[in-house]
C-alpha cells in the first residue's frame, strides 16, 4: 500500500513540474511559441489601430491596455494556443464599471472558408469558462449549432455580426482545463508586449490532425477589440510528463502484481 501511495505522489509532482515547466517563461520565444496573430482588418490598415493588433482597439473603441487583445501565440511543439491581453480575461470589465463586457470564446476555422456568416466559417469553438478555468470543444461544421454575436457600438460598424461566444449545438469533441495567468510583466512575457499588465490562457488544441491549418478568432461582448491568427498543429507527440505518469502507472501496477504474488506465497 505504502508503495502504490508513493508512487501517486511521485508521479503527482513530477506531472506538476512538466506542466509548470511548459508554461514557466510564459511566451517566450526561445520557449517555442511564435507570435500567429494576424491583422483582423479592420481599420485603415495604418496608424494606431492598423495592422498591429497589439496596443489597438477597433475604430471608435476604448482605449487603453484594460481594453487591449495582443495577441495569438502557438507552441507547435505541444500544440498549445496561447490567448494573450490586457483584458481581463476572467473578470471581463468590471474593474471598469462594466459589468457586461465578458470574455467571448475561441473560434476556429480549418478548411480556409472565408465566407461572412456569424459561424458558417468555423469548423470548432472553444467554449471557455474563464472563471472554473475549463473549456469544452465543439465540432460545429455539420451546422445546426449557435452563436452569440454581441453587442456592437455604432461606431463600430464593421465588426457587426461577428460571433462572440458559442450557444448551442455542434458535437462535442474534447475539452479539459486550461492553464491560466495574470498581471504579468512585460519581462514575464518575454518582452514582446510592453507594459503591462498582461493575462493569458493556455489550451491545447492537439485534437486537431496533425499538419492542420486553422485561423483562430476572439473578441469580447462589445466587440471593443478582436484578434485573429493563423498557425498550423503539428503532429500529436505526447508531452513528457505525459510518458513519465504512464510510466509510474506501468511501475506501480508491477509492483502490485509482485505483492499480490508474495502475499499468495507467503499464505501457502
Amino acid at each position: 500500500m505504502k508503495l502504490r501511495i508513493m508512487s501517486v505522489i511521485l508521479a503527482g509532482v513530477v506531472f506538476f513540474f512538466f506542466h509548470t515547466a511548459v508554461y514557466a517563461s510564459y511566451i517566450n520565444p526561445s520557449d517555442g511559441y511564435t507570435n500567429i496573430t494576424t491583422w483582423d482588418g479592420y481599420g485603415s490598415g495604418t496608424g494606431w489601430y492598423g495592422a498591429q493588433e497589439n496596443n489597438e482597439v477597433e475604430p471608435g473603441a476604448s482605449t487603453g491596455q484594460a481594453w487591449d487583445l495582443e495577441g495569438f501565440y502557438f507552441n507547435e511543439s505541444n500544440n498549445t494556443l496561447a490567448l494573450v491581453g490586457g483584458f481581463d480575461f476572467v473578470l471581463g470589465a468590471t474593474a471598469l464599471g462594466y459589468d457586461w463586457v465578458q470574455s467571448g470564446d475561441i473560434f476556429l476555422e480549418t478548411n480556409a472558408d472565408t465566407g461572412t456568416a456569424a459561424n458558417g466559417y468555423y469548423e470548432y469553438v472553444l467554449a471557455m469558462d474563464f472563471t472554473g478555468k475549463t473549456y469544452t470543444v465543439y465540432d460545429i461544421s455539420g451546422g445546426g449549432s449557435t452563436t452569440k454575436t454581441g453587442y456592437t457600438h455604432p461606431s463600430q460598424t464593421l465588426i457587426s455580426g461577428l460571433p462572440w461566444s458559442y450557444s448551442g449545438g455542434g458535437s462535442a469533441v474534447t475539452g479539459g482545463t486550461f492553464a491560466y495567468v495574470s498581471n504579468l510583466t512585460e519581462t514575464q512575457m518575454g518582452g514582446n508586449l510592453g507594459t503591462g499588465p498582461h493575462n493569458a490562457a493556455f489550451v491545447n488544441l492537439s485534437f486537431l490532425a496533425p499538419n492542420t491549418s486553422f485561423g483562430s478568432f476572439f473578441t469580447m461582448t462589445c466587440g471593443n477589440d478582436t484578434m485573429k491568427g493563423a498557425g498550423t498543429s503539428s503532429g500529436a507527440v505526447p508531452e513528457p510528463a505525459t510518458i513519465l505518469l504512464l510510466g509510474f502507472g506501468v511501475a506501480a501496477l508491477g509492483a502490485r502484481a509482485r505483492k499480490k504474488k508474495l502475499d499468495s506465497a507467503k499464505e501457502l
